[in-house]
């Protein structure tokens, strides 16, 4: 997109695909407000900071609810100065894309799980920009030869080897240190706050009374909450009209890399959170998502959801030595290259297009008819009830249906983009 604005700017030429409502355009168009918004606050946070903590600071640090006070507040200007302004917007833009409908909100995302997962973006962007000005390897293969750790050891010995090959991959990781939660929660707070302040996009309608087209200007992301499973859980939502384009339109240019399959074979499992994925290591949170595969970056080496219990047990039973053939079973799948099979992926497309319901892939309109309403509904009130929780699920499953939508729309692009070569994807259990 800025390609194609710079060379119509320079022939003076007025370029109509560049005035239609596409989400490609809308992300270019949030993108160059955000870089601006960016530079301009971070200078302005930088120099408070350097004053002393001002009635700036202190409005920041209680939207974040995480410093008690202002001497717990760690300065935030130097972490967002590791990297640029432009990758800054991109990467803000691309995550809180990916991550809507998950966490079981539709058309939205848990307000944490997005400022986490914004800031945990920068963070290995910081990193990876780290590797390459310093000539920094890539400590891919932490085993001691070629052999791998599936062999004719002993399985005390596997334990053992895994163990001294972890302890390789930290020392050769000393070059940097992992951001605590906090920071990055502040961190993606900042960058997410900025977005949803500039993002916005123009929702068209028809008035009812007159029966002509209006328009309004609105917010392309939304701060709400929500009820989920008797807690009230702050959410980011988008706007119908971007929800509906994330559906429809093609999301092949809008994916970060990292959502893509790998080109190398992925790091060998060495612990419960320390695999797959070259640089991505996260702490022991819940790693369940609705994305799976190469669409949610693998943080643990098992998939649960909201579990405390299996954690545990997973963190004991790693520590004791006793799923070290999981281990070394994730590492040969996720070491076996495949591709994509053409006839099948013809077949898909061809569902996706028509618009119809086809096994997991939800149809263009859902399809379900809607309740309806019964006579008895004004004098019956067990029948009013009836209707009502009908009602809900019936909106809930079209809210559902839609964010199958997008997702599967993910799925087909990754495959479209890879499905001449042979890819690889780490590999773990549920």
């Amino acid at each position: 997109m800025r390609r194609q604005a710079d060379l119509f700017k320079e022939l003076g030429i007025v370029d109509s695909v560049l005035k239609t409502q596409d989400l490609q355009l809308w992300m270019w168009q949030w993108h160059q407000l955000l870089q601006a918004r960016l530079k301009k606050d971070i200078a302005l946070l930088i120099k408070e900071e350097a004053c002393g903590y001002t009635l700036f600071h202190l409005q920041f640090l209680t939207q974040l609810r995480h410093a008690a006070s202002k001497k717990q507040a760690q300065p935030l200007g130097p972490f967002l100065s590791l990297v640029k302004p432009e990758k800054l917007s991109i990467i803000t833009i691309l995550e809180i894309m990916h991550l809507q409908g998950s966490g079981g909100v539709a058309d939205g995302m848990k307000a944490t799980r997005g400022l986490l997962g914004v800031g945990g973006a920068i963070e290995l962007e910081y990193k990876a920009q780290m590797c390459k000005e310093n000539n920094i390897s890539l400590p891919a293969n932490a085993r001691a030869n070629g052999s791998g750790f599936f062999s004719h050891y002993s399985y005390r010995d596997l334990h053992a080897r895994r163990v001294a090959a972890r302890k390789y991959v930290e020392d050769a990781e000393e070059w940097t240190s992992d951001w605590t939660q906090s920071l990055r929660v502040r961190v993606g707070s900042f960058l997410a706050d900025r977005l949803m302040d500039v993002a916005k996009v123009v929702r068209t309608g028809i008035n009812k009374r007159t029966g002509k087209p209006v328009e309004e200007e609105q917010p392309a992301f939304i701060h709400s909450y929500e009820y989920l499973r008797g807690y009230k859980l702050g959410i980011i939502k988008l706007n119908p009209v971007v929800a509906e384009r994330m559906a429809k339109d093609s999301v092949r240019d809008t994916m970060h890399p990292r959502h893509l399959p790998m080109l190398v074979k992925p790091k060998p499992w060495l612990n419960l959170n320390d695999g797959g994925y070259i640089y991505n290591k996260s702490t022991y949170v819940s790693c369940y998502q609705g994305f799976e595969n190469f669409n949610s970056l693998p943080g643990q080496v098992m998939r649960f959801k909201d579990s405390q219990e299996q954690q545990q047990y997973l963190k004991h039973a790693s520590s004791r030595g006793n799923v070290e053939l999981v281990y070394a079973g994730l590492d040969v799948l996720g070491s076996t290259s495949w591709q994509i099979n053409r006839k099948i992926f013809d077949v898909v497309l061809e569902v996706w297009n028509a618009g119809y319901r086809l096994g997991k892939i939800p149809p263009a309109v859902y399809d379900e008819p809607e309740p309806e309403k019964t006579p008895k509904m004004e004098t019956d009130q067990k029948a009013r009830s009836v209707f009502i929780q009908h009602q809900r699920k019936w909106l809930v499953n079209k809210a559902n249906s839609h964010s199958d939508r997008c997702n599967v729309n993910y799925k087909i692009e990754i495959a479209r983009t890879v499905s001449p070569t042979l890819s690889l994807a780490p590999c773990r259990r549920n």
